[in-house]
Order: structure tokens, then sequence, then C-alpha cells
């Protein structure tokens, strides 16, 4: 994905979760090198508006630990699990949050034709498209979204 970034002079924008921050380090490396941010999508993808504001603390300085020690950054925004947030939880938080636009529901057809009609059909210029890495078909989701940013980068390139 990062290689494909780069070919089109794009950057992304990948929210990650505890678990594979601390299995992953070097990953954290090579998005944060290629110049794409790094955002916190809490440790263990809890809905934040059923936790105490100590819980919701936790979860998000989890990660932010340990994105700090792969890359020596700080995350720089926030996408609650599920896009669930309320007044008492943006309390506890200190980075912006950040939603989508184009929800490609990648977790529920989990089929790249699909991913790519919807993202295709629907995308606008400066959408925020919405794609996992969860499955056992994220190979196939991952080419869905490398035909989507070159598609895009095409697109653009042209107007």
């Amino acid at each position: 994905i990062l290689d494909v970034l780069k070919a089109n002079y794009s950057h992304a924008t990948f929210f990650v979760v505890g678990p594979n921050a601390e299995k992953y380090p070097d990953t954290l490396k090579a998005i944060s090198a290629a110049g794409c941010e790094i955002g916190n999508h809490t440790f263990n993808h809890k809905d934040l508006t059923t936790l105490s504001s100590e819980e919701v603390e936790e979860q998000v300085d989890k990660v932010n630990r340990t994105v700090k020690k792969a890359t020596g950054e700080n995350t720089t925004v926030i996408r609650p699990p599920y896009g669930a947030y309320n007044d008492d939880v943006l309390g506890n938080l200190t980075e912006p949050v950040i939603l989508w636009d184009l929800d490609t529901e990648d977790w529920e057809s989990r089929n790249a034709q699909k991913i790519v009609d919807k993202v295709l059909d629907s995308v606008k210029d400066g959408d925020i498209i919405l794609m996992h890495d969860i499955h056992k078909t994220t190979e196939s989701h991952a080419n869905a979204g490398l035909f989507c940013i070159s598609f895009c980068a095409d697109e653009m390139a042209q107007h």
C-alpha cells in the first residue's frame, strides 16, 4: 500500500489498534517514514461511549505510547471504534476526531469488486474512505484499495 501511495504522490492515514501496533513496530516506522499519518483507533477497539473516563484515557494512551515508542512521533488524530463518541468521550480526547465520508463496508461484503464499485461510484475529491485490514480476505481488500488509490490519483491528475 505504501508503494502505491508513493507512486501516486499520495498519502493516507492509518488508524491502528494496540495489539497490531505492538506486533508490527516496523510497519509503524515505514508508515511514518513514508510521510503518512498514524491515527489512534484505541487499544482494544471498544465502544468508548460505554467506558469510564479512566478507561477511555487508558485505551488511547496505550496506543499513543506504543506508536511513540516505535516512531518517535505521537498519533495525530483518533477514530473512535464504530464512529461512536459523545461529549464525555470528547472531553477525554486531546486529538481531533476523524470519521469517514465513504464506508466501503468491506467488513460485511468481503468482496474486492464490490469494494471497488462502491468507491468508484461514490467517491469525491477529499473524501475519507474507510477500509479495514482485519479479515482473511485482507489481500483482496488491499488489492481493491490499491486499485482505488491508483484510479482516483489518475482521475485527479486529469482534472
